[in-house]
């Protein structure tokens, strides 16, 4: 069985999501603020959203995207306020505010920066209004890969992030986060030098006002045995929180020599799901579920 460690006392929330994500950030509130920030990371982070808004926008893939024919994606938003559905095609979002048609749909707090620019197509409004404010800026967007004729997700790391939930076995990486319950798994997958092929997996969990912990498993231990994660005391990794399941979800070390994640058990899912960071570009499919800004999104046809 894996070694446990605790590591701090009593993380808040926010504390768990700097960890995890270091995406907190001083936003400033009017443009004489804007003005002070010239040389901090802040002002980095929010130059470098509009340089990836200017290449999505270009007047080249513009043009390109008005003459494909491609069936548009129906997608159900539901979060604390509504449930809305969304209909995108390769042009974008035909009610966007941005009135671009640039194939490329921009998800956020705020329709608008600071300076007044809709630089958002679908509004996520958080509950807590400071929140809002602070991660002001696209979060997340949904794009038309003119190469793949296909719609993919794309992340910003501004905010909590997007988690897709997983209906299959999926290959963990180093560095992979995972979402349960309310609870946070950081990922580590560590070889001890270039010929190792049976690497350690590092489990890091955190839960608000609970103690940090990390497990240790050894690959020549688990191969082709489970690893179970859940709240139930026959897990390996242990977790007190009332949203998961009893036996949530389940890591093996494969005969392909990888980590791989399964939700649940073999005979059947967990109750709430286990969702993984949207850390490289998600191409969209049929009933795909995933979740960002305190929403939930479900893709119903494509």
């Amino acid at each position: 069985m894996g070694n446990a460690a605790c590591c701090r006392n009593n993380p808040s929330f926010t504390e768990i999501a700097n960890d995890i994500f270091n995406s907190h950030t001083n936003i400033a509130t009017n443009q004489e603020d804007i003005r002070k920030e010239q040389s901090t990371t802040t002002k980095a982070k929010i130059d470098l959203a509009y340089i990836n808004l200017t290449e999505w926008s270009t007047s080249e893939r513009i043009a390109k995207v008005q003459e494909i024919d491609f069936s548009p994606i129906s997608l159900s938003m539901t979060n604390t306020f509504k449930t809305r559905d969304l209909t995108i095609t390769p042009k974008g979002l035909d009610s966007s505010k941005r009135n671009l048609q640039d194939g490329v749909v921009y998800f956020g707090c705020k329709y608008k920066d600071l300076l007044g620019n809709y630089v958002v197509d679908v509004k996520c409004k958080l509950t807590n209004e400071h929140l809002n404010n602070k991660f002001r800026g696209p979060h997340f967007m949904i794009y038309f890969d003119l190469t793949e004729h296909a719609y993919f997700l794309h992340d910003f790391s501004i905010g909590f992030g997007t988690f897709i939930k997983i209906t299959e076995s999926n290959t963990l990486k180093n560095d992979s986060l995972l979402s349960v319950g309310e609870t946070f798994i950081l990922v580590n997958i560590l070889y001890k030098n270039n010929e190792d092929t049976f690497p350690k997996l590092r489990l890091k969990v955190f839960r608000t006002g609970a103690l940090t912990e990390v497990y240790s498993f050894h690959a020549q231990e688990f191969y082709m045995c489970r690893i179970l994660i859940g709240r139930s005391k026959k897990c390996h990794v242990v977790i007190e929180d009332d949203m998961i399941s009893k036996i949530h979800a389940n890591v093996v070390f494969n005969s392909q020599m990888k980590w791989v994640l399964e939700d649940g058990t073999i005979d059947e899912c967990s109750l709430n799901g286990t969702w993984v960071f949207a850390n490289q570009d998600f191409r969209i499919v049929e009933n795909m579920e995933f979740k960002a800004c305190e929403a939930f999104f479900r893709v119903l046809s494509l």
